[in-house]
C-alpha cells in the first residue's frame, strides 16, 4: 500500500530532532550518540520503498483495493469520528486509488460528496509536489550512508516531474558536490546530455564512493541576507565572512534556490519578483502574474518548481507558476508578512495585522493558530514541529503545537526575520543593528552584518551554493 506521505515525512522530522535537538556544542561526541543520528531500519525501509515506487510504481493490490471500498463505505457511516478516520486514511494513498475514489462522487449523500472532493483534491496535490514528498526521503537515507541512494537519485533526473526531477538533482548535489550542468527545468535534449554524464560519472565513481565526513555544521551552512533600504543581497558565512553582494532592487523577500541562485521580493517597481542564476543574471520574474499586487515582503521556490510569493499590499499568499499562473491562493488577508509551503502540503502563513500566525490546508481553512502576537515579521517551520517567529516587540520566539512559548530572544529593535540554524543557533535579522547571531541561551555570539536599516531578510543555504568561485 502506497500510503507514503505521513510516514516519511515524520520519519525526517524524527530524523532531524535527533541530530538538531540541542546546539553542537552541548552534544557528546561519543560513538553511541553518532549512531543515534541514523535513521531505523523501518525508517530506511519505507524510505527505500517510495523511491522504488516513484522508479516504477505498483499497482493497487487486492487487500488495498478491499480496504479503500471499505473506506469509501465508511464515508456514510453514523460516527462523525469514523467519517473523519475513513477520510484521512483515504487521502494517504497514492494516484492509483483516484479511479475508486472517483466512482464515491455520485453517491446521493452529499458529506460524501464533499469529502471524496477533498480526498481527490489532497491525493492529487501531493502527486504534483513529488518533490515535496521526495526531499524528507532522500534526508532519511542520506542519513543512512547507503550508496545505492546516489544510483536511484540519478534514475530519477528523467522523472516526468519537474518537482522530481528538482528535489532529485538537489539531492545529488548536496550528497557529491557535483552537478554536470543539470537544470529540471532544461529541454529534454539538454537535461540527456547532462543525466549521461551523471551515468558516466557513476559507473566510474560507483566502487570507490562513500558519503564523506559530515562537515561541522559551522562551516556547512551559510546565509544569504537582504537589505530592503540598501537593496542588496548579500552572502555571508556563520563567522560573519562576507562572500558577496549584489545590488538588486528594494528588497524585502529573499529566498535561497537549490542551484546557488537566488530569488527576490520588491516592496514597488516593475517587477514584483525576480530570481538570478549563479552569475546575477536574472532568468525570471513574476510580472506576468494577474492580479498579483506590489509589496512582496516574502518569496520561497517550492519544490514542484513553482513561487509561493506573499503580497502585503495585495493581502493574499499565491503560488505561482513559472508561466505566471496563480495555482493556489489564500486570499482576504491583512498584512500577510511571510509564508512557508509545508512538507505535508499545508502553509503557514504570519499576518501583521491580525496578530497572528496560522496554519492553512490546501483548502484554505484555519488548522492551526497563535494568536496575541505582536505583529509578527516572519515565520518559520521547524524540524521538531515548533514553529519560530520574529516578532515587533523586540523578540524572537520559537512556539510548540500547543502554542506554548518554548524558547525566546530579546532583541534591541523588532525581529525582523529569523532562521534557525541546524546546530540549533538562530540567526535574527534587527531593526537598526542588521544580522546577528545568538545561541540556544540568549548569548549574542557575534554580528553577521552591521546595517542601520528597516528591514531585511536572513535565509540558510549550504556555503556550497553560497560560495562563487
Amino acid at each position: 500500500m502506497k500510503r507514503w506521505s505521513g510516514l516519511l515525512v515524520a520519519a525526517a522530522l524524527c530524523v532531524a530532532a535527533d541530530v538538531h535537538a540541542a546546539p553542537a556544542a552541548s552534544r557528546p561526541a561519543s560513538a553511541a550518540s553518532k549512531a543515534s543520528s541514523r535513521p531505523g531500519k523501518k525508517a530506511l525501509a519505507d524510505a527505500y520503498a517510495f523511491l522504488r515506487n516513484l522508479l516504477d510504481p505498483q499497482e493497487l493490490t487486492p487487500q488495498d483495493k478491499a480496504r479503500i471500498k471499505k473506506l469509501i463505505a465508511l464515508l456514510a457511516h453514523d460516527n462523525w469520528q469514523t467519517r473523519e478516520k475513513a477520510c484521512e486514511e483515504l487521502s494517504r494513498f497514492g494516484p492509483e486509488a483516484l479511479p475508486l475514489v472517483h466512482a464515491a462522487a455520485g453517491s446521493k449523500d452529499p458529506e460524501v460528496v464533499m469529502r471524496v472532493g477533498l480526498i481527490v483534491e489532497t491525493i492529487e496535490a501531493r502527486a504534483s509536489d513529488v518533490g515535496g514528498e521526495l526531499n524528507p526521503v532522500i534526508d532519511v537515507l542520506t542519513a543512512g550512508r547507503d550508496k545505492s541512494l546516489v544510483g536511484m537519485l540519478i534514475k530519477l533526473l528523467d522523472h516526468a516531474s519537474v518537482g522530481g526531477r528538482y528535489a532529485s538533482e538537489y539531492g545529488l548535489r548536496r550528497i557529491t558536490g557535483k552537478s554536470f550542468g543539470y537544470s529540471a527545468y532544461g529541454e529534454v535534449g539538454e537535461r540527456a546530455a547532462a543525466v549521461e554524464k551523471w551515468r558516466k560519472w557513476w559507473k566510474e565513481s560507483k566502487a570507490k564512493f562513500s558519503f564523506e565526513k559530515v562537515a561541522s555544521e559551522s562551516k556547512q551552512f551559510g546565509l544569504l541576507i537582504c537589505d530592503g533600504p540598501s537593496a542588496t543581497v548579500s552572502a555571508v558565512t556563520l563567522e560573519g565572512k562576507v562572500l558577496w553582494s549584489h545590488k538588486v532592487g528594494p528588497a524585502h523577500g529573499l529566498g535561497a534556490l537549490a542551484n546557488g541562485g537566488f530569488i527576490v521580493g520588491y516592496t514597488s517597481g516593475k517587477n514584483p519578483v525576480e530570481e538570478f542564476d549563479r552569475e546575477f543574471k536574472v532568468v525570471w520574474n513574476a510580472n506576468k502574474v494577474s492580479n498579483g499586487g506590489v509589496g512582496v515582503y516574502d518569496v520561497r521556490r517550492l519544490a514542484n518548481g513553482n513561487t509561493l510569493i506573499t503580497y502585503l499590499s495585495g493581502g493574499h499568499v499565491s503560488e505561482v507558476t513559472r508561466k505566471g499562473q496563480i495555482v493556489w491562493q489564500k486570499k482576504g488577508l491583512s498584512y500577510p508578512i511571510s509564508a512557508q509551503r509545508l512538507a505535508n502540503g499545508n502553509t503557514l502563513i504570519a499576518e501583521y495585522n491580525k496578530n497572528r500566525v496560522f496554519k492553512v490546508n490546501r483548502a484554505g481553512a484555519i488548522i492551526w493558530q497563535k494568536t496575541g502576537l505582536k505583529n509578527p515579521c516572519d515565520v518559520a517551520a521547524l524540524a521538531n514541529g515548533n514553529v519560530l517567529i520574529g516578532l515587533s516587540d523586540n523578540r524572537a520566539i520559537e512556539v510548540n503545537r500547543s502554542g506554548k512559548i518554548v524558547w525566546q530572544q530579546k532583541c534591541t529593535g523588532r525581529a525582523i526575520s529569523v532562521c534557525r540554524l541546524p546546530d540549533g543557533r538562530t540567526a535574527i535579522y534587527v531593526h537598526g543593528k542588521g544580522a546577528i547571531l545568538v545561541d540556544r541561551g540568549g548569548k549574542v555570539i557575534r554580528q553577521l552584518l552591521k546595517r542601520n536599516t528597516t528591514w531585511g531578510r536572513v535565509r540558510m543555504a549550504p556555503v556550497a551554493d553560497l560560495n562563487r568561485k
